[in-house]
């Protein structure tokens, strides 16, 4: 049996049983992919405890003091490559993913009326891991400095709004929604 007959087949039981799965194995593979590129800035080899529960640490620290778990000596050549290939660029496409559904108002929003606010626990842990991705890939290297604050980014088709944007007046946006 595959995912796909299993949600032809089960009618009422996607929403409560499939598309909580889904999202959860999205959260996870989420938060390796961005473990991984952390540890590609850092020289040497790291490896963090497999028992850590990255939601719960990221959800109950301050951004500064998440941050500094991943502290190590950045590699210079890595940072470049990642840089020369995008990396940058996508995971930073990836950080904005809450804020373009989001557009008029923060995703993090402590109002009621916001549907996703109890949903998004996961993602609002990986904001944090995206800004220490972005953080690590920038460390002690004015190349990628340089390069991160030249670039823009692009509206959704169909946005409200209808210019481009600094990467860094984004990231201090977003910055200043999860400083709590």
């Amino acid at each position: 049996m595959n995912l796909s007959y299993l949600i032809s087949h089960c009618g009422d039981l996607r929403g409560i049983i499939i598309i909580p799965v889904f999202v959860a194995l999205f959260v996870f593979y989420l938060y390796r992919f961005l473990l991984k590129v952390i540890k590609l800035q850092l020289k040497g080899d790291f490896e963090w405890a497999k028992e850590i529960d990255w939601m719960e640490k990221a959800s109950n620290m301050p951004p500064a003091a998440f941050a500094e778990l991943f502290d190590g000596e950045p590699d210079a050549s890595r940072q470049r490559i990642s840089r020369d290939l995008k990396l940058m660029d996508a995971v930073f496409a990836m950080s904005l993913a809450m804020y373009k559904r989001h557009e008029t108002s923060s995703p993090w929003s402590e109002d009621p009326s916001n549907p996703d606010l109890h949903a998004l626990a996961g993602a609002k842990a990986a904001q944090k891991l995206f800004h220490v991705a972005l953080q690590r890939m920038c460390t002690a290297n004015k190349e990628s400095q340089d390069y991160f604050g030249r670039r823009s980014s692009r509206p959704l088709e169909g946005s409200v709004e209808n210019t481009d944007s600094s990467q860094v007046l984004e990231l201090t946006h977003m910055h200043l929604d999860y400083t709590s």
